[in-house]
């Protein structure tokens, strides 16, 4: 088939030749280091529908051979070193549908030629050194879908040209030097997907000509001067940046109308209140962006329904308070920053439902003292970020998970507080923390050691071995006032929780019922736990395990745990000790099995999470009671 050579010049001065077939429909050079190009060969190519000579370092170009090319669709001469160019010879080119001319060099480009070309749908004219544009030649291209004109010098552009491009989907203008702008004509641009604005120098923008656009769904108008911004009432906007401005205040109300808003960044400005209301409507919202601000209150509460909610950032603001309790339920956020803010306090506590909480930033924010006992249930928890001078403090460490990776480089400086001293305000605070690690910390035996840890602080060590989540109770006694009323109202919660782990042949471990009370009730209490530690015994066994008696089973039984205790034996006995155990207890009257396996129904019922705590506790008593080596 008759061959056509395109003689071109390398870079270094190598010179190469490209072969062309004359029926082509391509011709790419594409990254061929090409630094100069003889395109005469092209007029015996009429069929040619697409040039690439994409990132190259051509410094001109000559176009007129391609005027006969009339089924041209694309030419790409992006990224290259064209400082000059001509786009006379596309005058007979009607077929054109996209122009790439971005990542050159070029000051001034004449788009009048483009008038002849009407399918055209892609023009990219951005990373060059423009200091202007006239749009005008545009306004025939009607199915115009992209136009790039960012990262140059314009600093003013009439947007008349695109009034009525309703296929129109992009518009760049960031990277220029505009210090005004009129969009309405855009306002009839019913698929404009995205427009940036960022890295000029607007002062003001209204964007409310964007209120009937279908399609809108990135805005962008970063780093300018703005100090007034009306937003655009858009129910499909997903992203909205204006960091870095000088604005005082926004009114976020325009985003109340939709639900699809992900992400909203107003970090850099100089905000002193801010309205979170309109955002309740917002459930796909992913990332609100507040940092380097001036405010000094945000109401979270709008948030609590925003359960896609994955960063929240206000750091670096003048907040004095903060309550992240609207945050509670939001089982996707990740990052939490309140760094460089004026808070002397925080409560935690909303954190630990938090699966996914991976970061949070409380330095340089006047916080000296922080209760990090929520936090021990964040198990994703990667990174927590305080001062050096602020001293962490817990009522409980954890014995029974793992701790956070976020809390592990603070191993050594954290403190557990040996007994709760705080004034009547605090309480409700106290209990928050309480109820929060214990509703959502994962490992139960964990759960059951806190809870039995905290009622050894409050004088209640009889009810340790409740075999439940203290939550409710402790949330009921949330408003009490002293820390006897706390152990009162605390108590009468426990006994109705302990009735009923009796009534369901539960454990009765640690509970003295001479201490239970006089009235009638507990009274009749006391009499259930007799009748169900007798019936504990009468169901007494031990596991045969080969070489050893497994005693177990027999150490978590009120009774059983006592004689074990006085005859001094471990866990675990050979057959020949076992003899011994047996006879004890048959000299009490009772006689203990010995089975393979448990039965299907042992009595005392327990979780598995109960009977191991259990033993920990008898073990570390006879420890108590043996005392030091």
């Amino acid at each position: 088939m008759p061959e056509i050579k395109i003689r071109a010049v390398k870079t270094f001065g190598q010179k190469t030749e490209i072969e062309i077939d004359k029926n082509a429909i391509a011709l790419s050079a594409a990254e061929s280091n090409v630094q100069s190009i003889d395109l005469s060969g092209l007029q015996e190519v009429p069929s040619l529908k697409r040039l690439s000579l994409y990132r190259n370092a051509l410094e001109s170009i000559d176009l007129s051979p391609l005027v006969r090319c009339i089924g041209l669709a694309q030419i790409d001469l992006a990224y290259n070193r064209i400082e000059e160019i001509s786009l006379e010879p596309l005058r007979s080119l009607a077929n054109l549908r996209e122009l790439r001319l971005e990542s050159n060099l070029l000051r001034r480009v004449d788009l009048t030629p483009l008038r002849s070309c009407p399918l055209l749908a892609v023009l990219t004219l951005g990373t060059n050194r423009l200091a202007m544009i006239d749009l005008a030649p545009l306004s025939v291209c009607k199915q115009l879908r992209e136009l790039g004109l960012a990262q140059n010098a314009i600093t003013r552009v009439d947007l008349s040209p695109l009034r009525d491009k309703a296929e129109l989907r992009i518009l760049e203008l960031h990277g220029n030097r505009l210090t005004t702008i009129d969009i309405e004509p855009l306002r009839y641009c019913q698929s404009l997907l995205r427009l940036t604005l960022a890295h000029n120098n607007l002062t003001k923008l209204d964007l409310s000509p964007l209120d009937s656009n279908e399609g809108i769904r990135d805005l962008d108008v970063s780093h300018n001067d703005l100090q007034e911004l009306v937003l655009p009432c858009s129910s499909v906007i997903r992203s909205f940046r204006a960091r870095h401005n000088k604005l005082e205040s926004v009114d976020l109300t325009p985003f109340g109308i939709g639900t699809s808003v992900e992400t909203i960044d107003l970090s850099d400005n100089v905000l002193t209140d801010i309205d979170l209301r309109p955002l309740a409507n917002c459930p796909r919202l992913r990332r609100v962006l507040f940092s380097k601000n001036r405010l000094q209150q945000m109401d979270l509460s709008p948030l609590t329904d925003c359960k896609a909610l994955v960063e929240l950032r206000v750091d670096n603001n003048m907040l004095h308070t903060i309550d992240l309790r609207p945050l509670m339920h939001l089982e996707r956020i990740q990052v939490i920053d309140l760094s460089s803010n004026q808070l002397a306090s925080v409560d935690l506590s909303p954190l630990a439902a938090m699966d996914s909480l991976k970061e949070v930033g409380l330095e340089r924010t006047g916080v000296k003292e922080l209760d990090v006992l929520p936090l021990f249930a964040c198990r994703g928890l990667q990174k927590l970020r305080i001062d050096k001078t602020t001293r962490l403090r817990t009522i409980y460490i954890p014995q029974y998970s793992e701790w956070p990776e976020g809390l592990t480089p603070y191993r050594s400086k954290l403190k557990q507080t040996t007994k709760p001293q705080f004034k009547s305000i605090e309480w409700p605070l106290f209990f928050d923390q309480v109820t929060a690690f214990i509703e959502n910390i994962e490992n139960k035996i964990e759960q059951i050691a806190f809870q039995a840890h905290l009622l050894k602080l409050l004088g209640l060590p009889e009810f340790v071995a409740l075999d439940t989540s203290l939550s409710s109770a402790f949330k009921s006694i949330r408003s009490a006032k002293t820390i006897q009323e706390v152990r009162d109202n605390l108590r009468k919660s426990l006994l109705e929780l302990l009735e009923s782990q009796v009534d369901g042949n539960g454990p009765t471990l640690f509970i003295s019922t001479d201490q239970l009370g006089q009235d009638a009730a507990t009274k009749e209490l006391a009499q259930k736990i007799l009748h169900l530690r007798e019936k504990e015994m009468d169901s007494a066994y031990v596991l045969d395990k080969g070489q050893l008696i497994d005693l177990r089973p027999l150490w978590v039984t009120f009774m059983g745990s006592r004689r074990l205790e006085l005859l001094r034996v471990g866990y675990e006995v050979s057959h020949d000790d076992f003899e011994l155990v047996r006879k004890a207890f048959s000299s009490l009257g009772y006689d203990i099995r010995v089975l393979k396996k448990p039965p299907a129904d042992p009595i005392p019922r327990m979780s598995e999470a109960m009977r191991i705590f259990l033993l920990g506790e008898l073990e570390m008593k006879e420890e108590r009671q043996d005392g030091p080596a």
